[in-house]
């Protein structure tokens, strides 16, 4: 199965005057959320204990390049490291977005650890810049996965003495599936052992064929079963 996770950008922003500026040229953003347990155990837990959910708080890591000055959309470190910013709450916005655009967003209120900022010098009119927010993130309602309009599905199909193929018309040995027209290989195993599926030309050394018409799996002329081997394909069903 291969549902690909995309690499994807993260973009942290401040709230200033109305409106989300981002923080400075970030080169690298973490967020991160714990949660505190609260022990519940009583005489009743048997030999485990029990715990519940209890508060939560979060951390932000902004890493990258600032400019000296408020310039050009970005926020100066020195604006950060102003007392009147850093001891008091602010509101941020934190927008992950994935290389095909689709995104999410989380804003909280939270407040700069002076502790924690940290600055490697100058080059021209950038200064190498860490900070970390602590605040009351939260992510808001859980979001559902998406639907997806197929299946991924897997069974084994046994063999017959003599032969070099397998018919997936016929039901598998545990779920009863019969391949279709609107199925899919997506791998192929004998026993443990992986076989490419070609689509032309004849099948050699671990590699299989799949009659698209019949759906008839045939393997090299030379690899011959004796009803003891078992079949096992994954397939898509859409």
């Amino acid at each position: 199965m291969n549902r690909l996770i995309k690499g994807s950008g993260m973009v942290a922003e401040l709230l200033v005057s109305g409106d989300y500026v981002p923080i400075f040229c970030a080169k690298d953003c973490t967020l991160s959320v714990s949660q505190d347990e609260i022990e519940v155990t009583s005489i009743n837990s048997g030999s485990s204990r029990e715990y519940l959910p209890g508060m939560a708080n979060g951390m932000l890591t902004v890493g990258g390049l600032s400019p000296i000055d408020n310039t050009e959309g970005k926020i100066s470190i020195f604006y950060l490291l102003q007392q009147g910013i850093r001891q008091s709450v602010k509101d941020w916005r934190v927008t992950f977005t994935a290389d095909d655009g689709t995104g999410i967003a989380a804003t909280f209120k939270g407040f700069i650890r002076s502790d924690e900022i940290s600055k490697q010098g100058f080059a021209y009119t950038q200064s190498s810049t860490q900070i970390r927010i602590t605040g009351n993130i939260s992510l808001g309602e859980i979001v559902d996965p998406p639907a997806f309009n197929y299946d991924i599905l897997s069974d084994y199909w046994t063999t017959t003495n003599g032969v070099n193929y397998v018919s997936l018309s016929a039901a598998s040995a545990v779920s009863a599936y019969i391949f279709g027209a609107t199925d899919s290989i997506l791998q192929v195993d004998v026993e443990g052992t992986q076989f490419d599926v070609i689509t032309t030309g004849s099948p050699g050394n671990r590699e299989c064929k799949l009659n698209t018409m019949t759906y008839v799996l045939t393997f090299a002329t030379d690899f011959i079963f004796d009803g003891s081997q078992r079949v096992f394909v994954m397939f898509k069903r859409s």
